[in-house]
């Protein structure tokens, strides 16, 4: 019951239905991310590097990822990276022509730039770019979601290095940290792609049962548990209250904030738990 419940509130809830009607891929980037994600905690390099290089189709997600393996050491699983990540270019090049596959972030930078394209607009993202358009010109804030990003990702390694010290419990929370800060401090979120919350909700989530929903958890854990449950009612509700017209939609603004409160918590309930595991290796 407790894995159709999970399924059924992955697909239901608002960047789930966007994804399809916009015939967006995220529903395979979870799957590679998943395999990611598992291959990396099990030690299955060659997997791992496959799914990485498939990861890499969305380049503004691909260095959050990316670290994991770096903090851990992992020098086989980056070899077979760039071996798969090779010949997916040449793949790439041979269908579609090198032109396109060189000149893609030359046209792609143009784009966030300039602005007023569909899709790139800086005021429908849901990371900290969106929220910082409010305040700051499109050009100016291109350059502060870089800057934050590159800031973001020592944090993310130290993290990952910690997390390999410790063990499989703050791996799991390692990883839902990277799908978290990837979705704030990338330079490019849409709302369909806070779908990748599913992978911390199942990673971190105590249950389904009303005895674990229920439970008495730490007020970081609890809030942050609470806004994994309720999402796919609390993602609709954020979508069609803020979204009265297509020249007034507020609702990126509403998903940011979420996904910078998820993040906060997210810290404070690694930092707990890795304060819970020194004191029991002082005690022993």
């Amino acid at each position: 019951f407790a894995a159709a419940a999970f399924c059924v509130g992955a697909l239901s809830c608002f960047p789930s239905w966007q994804t399809f009607w916009w015939g967006q891929l995220t529903w395979f980037y979870v799957g590679f991310l998943l395999i990611y994600f598992l291959c990396l905690r099990s030690g299955k390099d060659v997997l791992a590097g496959l799914a990485l290089a498939l990861v890499s189709i969305k380049p503004q997600y691909f260095f959050f990822f990316a670290v994991a393996a770096a903090a851990g050491k992992r020098t086989r699983l980056l070899f077979c990276f760039a071996a798969f990540e090779f010949l997916l270019l040449c793949v790439s090049g041979l269908t579609i022509g090198w032109h396109n596959v060189f000149g893609y972030p030359q046209v792609l930078m143009m784009a966030e730039e300039q602005g007023g394209q569909m899709g790139v607009s800086s005021t429908i993202m849901v990371s900290l770019r969106g929220l910082l358009s409010y305040l700051f010109p499109q050009k100016v804030v291109l350059v502060l979601s870089f800057a934050l990003m590159a800031l973001s990702l020592p944090v993310l390694f130290f993290i990952w290095r910690s997390a390999f010290r410790r063990g499989h419990e703050q791996i799991n929370w390692a990883m839902a940290l990277s799908v978290v800060t990837a979705l704030v401090m990338s330079p490019h979120t849409h709302a369909y792609d806070c779908l990748f919350l599913a992978i911390p909700a199942a990673l971190t989530l105590p249950g389904l049962s009303l005895s674990h929903v229920l439970a008495a958890l730490p007020r970081a854990r609890l809030a942050w548990s609470w806004i994994l449950y309720t999402y796919p009612v609390v993602s609709w509700i954020m979508f069609l209250s803020l979204n009265p017209a297509p020249d007034a939609r507020l609702y990126p603004f509403a998903f940011g904030l979420a996904n910078v409160l998820l993040l906060g918590l997210g810290l404070a309930c690694f930092v707990r738990l890795q304060g819970g595991n020194d004191a029991e290796a002082a005690g022993s």
